[in-house]
C-alpha cells in the first residue's frame, strides 16, 4: 500500500502585490497632443518701427502678429480643443508632465471616442490643404505689405503639422526599476516610486469624488433657490458624470458606487417637473444636499 505524501504547506504564498502593481494591470497611462501650423511669427520689422516711433527701449517688448488669418484655422482649432476636451473628461490627473491615467474599463470608450474626433481634424486638415491657395491669399490681404511668402511652409510641410497623437504608456512599478546600485539605494527608489503611484492614484480617485460633487452643488444652488431659472443641462451633468465614473474609477469603492447610483438615480428627474412642482424641486434640492454631505463627509 503506497504512503500518502503529504502537502508542503510551509511553501511560501506569494507576495501581495502593492497598489502600484495592482493599478499597473487596471490601468494605463495617456498622453494626447494635437499639433497645428506655426499661426504666429516675430516682426522685428515692425518691433524696431513702433520702438523707434515711441522712443521706446529695445527691451521694452516685441510685436508678435498672425501668419494666417484667424478663420484660416478656426475648424482644426475647434476640433483639436474637442480632443482634449475628450482626453481630460475621460481621464483622470496622474502626473505633471502631461500625462493622465484612464481605467481599463473605459479604454475602448476613450479609444472609439479619440478615433472619431481624430478623423474629423484630419478631415478638416485635409479642407485645410485643399483651400491653401485662399487661405494664403486671405493672409496677404490681412498683412498688406508685410506679407512674406518665404514664412509659409510648402502643402506638404504644412499637412504633416497638423495632427492628433494619442501616445500610451503603462503605469510604473518598483519592478520597473533595473538601474545597477547597491540594493539598498534600489529598495530606497523602489519604495519611493511606490509611495508616488500610490499617491497618485489617491488624488486621481479624490477627482473622481470632485466630479461628482460638482453638478451636485450645482443643483443643490440652483433648486434652492425659487426664483432661478436653469436649463436642463442642470440634471444632465449629473447624468452624464453617473454614467461616466464607472469607466473613471481606479479603485473599487463601495460607497462610491452606492451615491453614484443616487446620483444616477436622481438625474432621471424630469427638468421641467422642477420648474413646475416647488415640491419636485425643493425634495431633489434635499437629496443632492443629502448626497454632498455623504461626500464631504468623506473628506471631498
Amino acid at each position: 500500500m503506497k504512503k500518502q505524501t503529504k502537502s508542503n504547506t510551509n511553501a511560501a504564498a506569494p507576495a501581495p502585490k502593492s497598489e502600484a502593481e495592482n493599478i499597473a494591470t487596471k490601468a494605463l497611462l495617456v498622453d494626447v497632443s494635437v499639433s497645428l501650423p506655426t499661426r504666429q511669427r516675430r516682426d522685428d520689422k515692425i518691433t524696431d518701427e513702433v520702438q523707434q516711433d515711441k522712443q521706446m527701449d529695445k527691451e521694452s517688448g516685441q510685436w508678435t502678429g498672425r501668419l494666417w488669418h484667424p478663420t484660416s484655422l478656426r475648424e482644426l482649432e475647434r476640433i483639436g480643443a474637442e480632443a482634449r476636451r475628450i482626453h481630460y473628461e475621460r481621464t483622470l490627473p496622474w502626473s505633471g508632465d502631461g500625462r493622465r491615467i484612464l481605467a481599463a474599463t473605459g479604454f475602448f470608450a476613450y479609444r472609439e471616442a479619440m478615433a472619431e474626433v481624430s478623423a474629423r481634424f484630419n478631415q478638416a486638415a485635409d479642407q485645410f490643404i485643399a483651400a491653401l491657395d485662399e487661405h494664403l491669399e486671405k493672409a496677404k490681404q490681412m498683412l498688406n505689405g508685410e506679407f512674406n511668402p518665404a514664412l509659409y511652409p510648402s502643402a506638404q510641410e504644412l499637412r504633416a503639422q497638423c495632427a492628433i497623437a494619442v501616445t500610451p504608456s503603462p503605469v510604473p512599478t518598483g519592478n520597473d526599476f533595473r538601474v545597477q546600485l547597491s540594493e539598498d539605494d534600489v529598495a530606497a527608489i523602489r519604495s519611493d516610486i511606490e509611495k508616488t503611484v500610490a499617491a497618485s492614484v489617491e488624488s486621481a480617485q479624490a477627482e473622481v469624488w470632485k466630479r461628482l460633487a460638482a453638478p451636485l452643488r450645482k443643483m443643490l444652488t440652483t433648486l434652492s433657490n425659487p426664483e432661478a431659472k436653469f436649463k436642463n443641462s442642470l440634471v444632465g451633468n449629473l447624468a452624464e458624470i453617473a454614467a461616466l465614473i464607472p469607466k473613471l474609477a481606479l479603485k473599487a469603492d463601495p460607497m462610491l458606487d452606492s451615491i453614484r447610483a443616487e446620483a444616477e438615480q436622481l438625474a432621471k428627474v424630469n427638468p421641467d417637473d422642477l420648474r413646475d412642482s416647488k415640491r419636485k424641486r425643493k425634495g431633489t434640492a434635499e437629496a443632492a444636499d443629502a448626497m454632498l454631505q455623504k461626500i464631504q463627509a468623506l473628506g471631498f
